[in-house]
């Protein structure tokens, strides 16, 4: 009988894999497959120079009517963003539908913004900002360009860094704009501007660069401009047509065969209605099978001793996963970086399938399935295929993801523990320190009495806080507002970086960030963490720090360090 049930599945399977094939095929239409390219709108981002030198060549502000003008030739077709640059860049105006008269007013104040005030042409900022706003904001089916304009070279207070800026530019974020799909318009506004730059910008994102000798020229670039992006959505109006015209002719001509096939679906469907009836009554009749479903969902007996037995979690130390504590409310968690886990850990060092944690008899073993970077339990490498018995606050690290397992008398409890001393650490050795109102962590008594002062002096004032005092375990560094330092600049990824105190030593570790944290000017390895000492850089993108232990902190005022 159990074989009859197992084989009505299997014909139930078959058929419907035969009868009802994956999207897309006999015409079925996927998602977006027939969405028109016609009915793209462009996203365009404005990119406009405010550096002192543009008043000297545009003193009437004649820049401000020409875009006005370019804005309401456009209509509904586009949507507009505004980035203003001097020394730093602005996002002065998100992306918008300028359709309603108060979006249109409010973004016609924030062009009095450009009143060409600023000290510095800080080029790669601005556009790196309009990338961004395309990236995060950018409609995806939209058209996508930046229309960037200057009249002088790249220069910043650090003149020390400006080339290397420009490389970033020319590039990283070129590359960026190719594999989003953004197309770089250039104007170069006098003879003083950086053709060879516009130029290469124009060139790596098929875009295209003009010259503007006086002001009066900048109508007519605009004039050009618009038509190059009226005629880029009119080709791919008429590229979108001829797509569906010939999808068109393609199904008309299965007419026929649509006859049969529906014969076909009529009669599958009554020969799996019937499947499913013989598949219920034969479920009805066993009542052992029955009982099982009540108690664990058909899940076995591994199942329905999870209900009774203990509970336990994983504590995501870094935050590396969508959720920091991870119940483990399977009889086989599965592990590793693909989409198809229980947990999945989305870093590249960690193998697709990288490891298991199984529940059995009451207790919890780790497993690592032969991963490239291996497992390690409480910092001992495991050998592959050979599970190891888990006991509660075990440090377990999937290459250099951390996770700390919990059993059920610390989950109730509510606390989160994590062990940063030896195993054999014991309740009379340790004490708890309060580092915020949501986190108690546990560590030795001896480790938080041997923690040596330290400090982060911001060079720059990135932070709006001249010196930062490190006084967790682990400060995490970041543009997120959940990080200990934030750094509210849009290079800085949200999770960039974190500095760890164990084993008598700060360390520095990046967290696969963006645009890279350096090391006195060396750019760190991802999840590598490297040794402190007092005095260090530490440069989170293009922002320093300065790292220093109490016996050298700035006596006086620390302006001296920027």
């Amino acid at each position: 009988m159990k074989n009859f049930v197992k084989n009505g599945f299997i014909v139930v399977f078959l058929f419907l894999l035969y009868a009802f094939p994956a999207s897309g095929a006999n015409g079925e239409k996927k998602p977006g497959a027939n969405h028109l390219k016609g009915g793209q709108k462009a996203d365009i981002i404005l990119v406009l120079d405010n550096s002192g030198s543009m008043k000297k060549n545009d003193p009437d502000f004649l820049t401000r009517d020409v875009v006005t003008n370019f804005l309401s030739d456009f209509g509904d077709k586009a949507r507009f963003g505004m980035v203003i640059f001097d020394k730093e860049a602005v996002l002065a105006e998100p992306l918008a539908e300028l359709t309603d008269f108060e979006t249109k007013t409010r973004f016609m104040t924030s062009m009095e913004k450009v009143d060409y005030s600023g000290q510095y042409t800080n080029t790669p900022d601005g556009i790196e900002r309009a990338i961004y706003e395309l990236k995060v904001n950018g409609h995806p089916d939209a058209l996508k360009f930046i229309i960037f304009l200057t009249d002088g070279i790249v220069i910043t207070e650090d003149k020390a860094k400006d080339q290397e800026r420009e490389t970033w530019l020319k590039e990283v974020l070129t590359e960026e704009c190719r594999k989003i799909g953004i197309r770089i318009f250039g104007i170069a506004f006098t003879e003083k501007a950086d053709f060879s730059l516009i130029q290469t910008l124009a060139v790596k994102t098929n875009g295209d660069y003009f010259r503007a000798y006086k002001v009066e020229d900048i109508q007519t670039v605009f004039n050009k401009i618009m038509t190059v992006i009226t005629s880029s959505a009119e080709k791919a109006k008429q590229e979108a047509k001829t797509e569906m015209s010939e999808k068109q002719e393609a199904e008309e001509g299965k007419g026929p065969q649509d006859k049969g096939t529906s014969f076909v679906f009529l009669f599958g469907f009554v020969i799996i209605i019937v499947l499913l009836a013989i598949v219920v009554f034969v479920l009805l009749r066993n009542s052992s099978i029955l009982k099982i479903g009540k108690l664990s969902g058909f899940g076995g007996r591994a199942s329905r001793e999870m209900l009774s037995g203990p509970r336990a979690e994983l504590k995501d130390v870094r935050s590396l996963v969508s959720s920091d504590n991870i119940i483990l409310g399977k009889p086989i968690m599965k592990i590793g970086r693909a989409e198809n886990n229980d947990i999945v850990i989305p870093v590249k060092t960690v193998s697709g399938s990288h490891a298991i944690i199984e529940y059995k008899k009451g207790l919890f073993y780790l497993e690592d399935l032969n991963s490239s970077n291996k497992t390690f339990l409480n910092g001992q490498e495991i050998k592959p295929g050979i599970p190891n018995l888990l006991k509660n606050n075990d440090l377990i690290e999937f290459h250099t993801c951390k996770f700390t397992f919990i059993l059920s008398q610390a989950a109730v409890a509510d606390e989160t523990i994590m062990d940063f001393g030896a195993q054999d650490a014991t309740e009379e050795t340790m004490t708890t320190v309060d580092f915020n109102a949501e986190t108690t962590v546990k560590m030795r008594v001896d480790d938080s009495q041997a923690m040596p002062q330290a400090m982060l002096v911001d060079v720059k004032n990135a932070t709006s806080q001249k010196t930062i005092m490190l006084e967790k375990i682990i400060t995490r560094v970041g543009r997120g507002p959940s990080n200990d330092v934030v750094i509210a600049k849009d290079s800085v990824s949200g999770s960039h970086a974190f500095i760890e105190y164990k084993d008598g030593f700060f360390y520095i570790e990046d967290q696969r960030s963006s645009n890279k944290t350096f090391l006195n000017d060396e750019e760190l390895p991802p999840y590598e963490s490297q040794k402190l000492k007092s005095g260090d850089e530490i440069s989170f993108h293009i922002y320093p720090f300065m790292f220093l232990l109490e016996d050298q902190f700035p006596t006086g005022d620390t302006s001296e360090w920027s």
